[in-house]
């Protein structure tokens, strides 16, 4: 556990979800007590959460802690999960008592650079695409045999991975959201950072100010040591992003100029990278690739920046390994088709811009029955109305505060809506019955997942099974 200042020999978690529960067994792996806050009601918590871990006698759980009063010097930190804002009570108490607060993504890092000093870390960011791109990466990784591991915000706590770390030079990609990357501190800094995009996303967390939201992606970038991947095509990225950004390098994804400078490019569907007059071909034919759209060559470009930043030749096995990546769970999941119709799910499309890019890689036509809605981001959806005025025939919304933002869309867009649904199966129904001869069904939401559901991937689960169902 070196990297780690560790004196009291406790820790604080709050939260008790995937990287806590990866937290909490690390620790008590090595001995060191751990107390978990979790801001729900005892009654209101999965009890089976905690198998493995309530028998352990240096394990102990709190509950409706939100504002807890309880005396945090005794812990060496208090490590949030990711969704905990730094506004959390006992964050602002841990700022107060100088108790370093943190996250799994800072406390791996710390470990990592003092144990594997040779070990790369890629962060990638944005507000979308990252996961494809980090998926991609990995795929593409794996093929040119290196000791490479992906987690973060997809869903693994990369402070698992010290279990399975093979060589002394491992690679290590993580999926990277705002909310986590808050919390890095000077010293915890990525070797490579991709910033995929910037769009309205989350700020109802950054008081609605979009240039906020941007600059808690530039977490992890040391001017000294970090080379960073960012999109010039982006008017948003161009804005908010490069003015502020310090790094070591920059390495531009540019297709709507072209530069000779040192950038990823797209020419004559290749991809390539161009310094000066040197041009190498990384990716001969983007029509091969499985998963289609602009959105994914542009996610592609990333992998092939990360690919020239390490130094690694982008041979024909690792390009096969691209053209056969099929894609993502609950991102424009071909479902099943029946009786003529087409179901997508499409759950992971949590931002506006997410969404119109579903619907531009899918629709031909105005024929699109979109299930959409949830909780509002204090974020503007204008940005989907020429998607929705292209591609959608009606609207389906689930519960939650956006609703009444997209009915005026709607109604700006010719769009019908259909109702508004208490649940999955209803909201299916609905679709299914007005949906016409070779059409599509797609649930994108553009909204998070909370007012109803327990997840993206728990609302897109209910919609496989809605289509199991229906087809049974």
């Amino acid at each position: 556990m070196k990297g780690l200042r560790i004196q009291k020999n406790k820790i604080a978690i709050i939260g008790f979800g995937i990287s806590g529960k990866s937290v909490a067994g690390y620790f008590l792996n090595q001995g060191i007590y751990v107390d978990v806050f979790e801001d729900k009601k005892m009654q209101d918590f999965d009890q089976s959460n905690l198998e493995g871990f309530i028998e352990n006698s240096n394990f102990e759980i709190f509950y409706d802690t939100a504002n807890s009063s309880k005396d945090i010097t005794q812990y060496d930190y208090v490590i949030a999960s990711p969704g905990v804002p730094l506004t959390h009570s006992l964050i602002q108490k841990a700022q107060v008592q100088n108790i370093e607060f943190a996250t799994d993504i800072n406390i791996f890092l710390r470990i990592f650079r003092a144990e594997y000093p040779s070990g790369k870390v890629v962060s990638i960011t944005g507000s979308n695409g990252k996961s494809t791109t980090v998926s991609l990466l990995y795929e593409a990784l794996k093929a040119s045999e290196v000791d490479v591991y992906l987690g973060g915000d997809i869903g693994t706590s990369p402070l698992d991975f010290f279990d399975h770390i093979k060589t002394l030079e491992p690679i290590i990609i993580l999926e990277t959201s705002s909310y986590q990357l808050e919390y890095l501190k000077d010293e915890d800094y990525f070797d490579i950072a991709g910033i995929t995009n910037i769009s309205d996303n989350h700020l109802n967390r950054y008081s609605g100010k979009k240039e906020l939201y941007a600059q808690a992606k530039l977490g992890g970038i040391s001017m000294d040591y970090t080379a960073v991947i960012v999109n010039l095509d982006d008017e948003e990225s161009q804005k908010y992003v490069l003015p502020y950004l310090k790094a070591k390098s920059i390495l531009p994804v540019q297709f709507k100029s072209q530069s000779n400078n040192h950038s990823i490019t797209l020419e004559n569907k290749s991809l390539m990278y161009v310094d000066q007059d040197t041009k190498e071909i990384l990716v001969h034919d983007v029509d091969n690739m499985k998963i289609t759209g602009l959105h994914n060559i542009y996610n592609t470009a990333f992998v092939c920046a990360v690919f020239t930043l390490l130094d690694i030749e982008l041979d024909t096995k690792i390009e096969q390994a691209i053209y056969e990546f099929g894609g993502l769970i609950h991102r424009t999941q071909f479902v099943d088709r029946i009786n003529s119709i087409n179901y997508i799910n499409d759950s992971k499309s949590t931002s506006p811009d997410a969404t119109s890019k579903a619907l531009e890689t899918l629709g031909t036509q105005k024929n699109i029955i979109l299930i959409s809605g949830g909780n509002d981001k204090d974020i503007s959806y204008d940005s989907m109305k020429e998607a929705w005025s292209e591609h959608v025939e009606a609207l389906v919304l689930l519960p939650g505060s956006a609703n009444s933002k997209l009915q005026i869309l709607a109604s700006r867009t010719d769009v019908e809506v259909l109702g508004e649904c208490n649940t999955m199966i209803e909201a299916v129904e609905i679709a299914t019955s007005h949906v016409k001869e070779n059409g599509t069904v797609l649930l994108s939401p553009a909204t998070d997942s909370h007012a109803s559901f327990k997840s993206f991937e728990d609302r897109g689960n209910q919609f496989i099974e809605c289509i199991k169902n229906l087809k049974n």
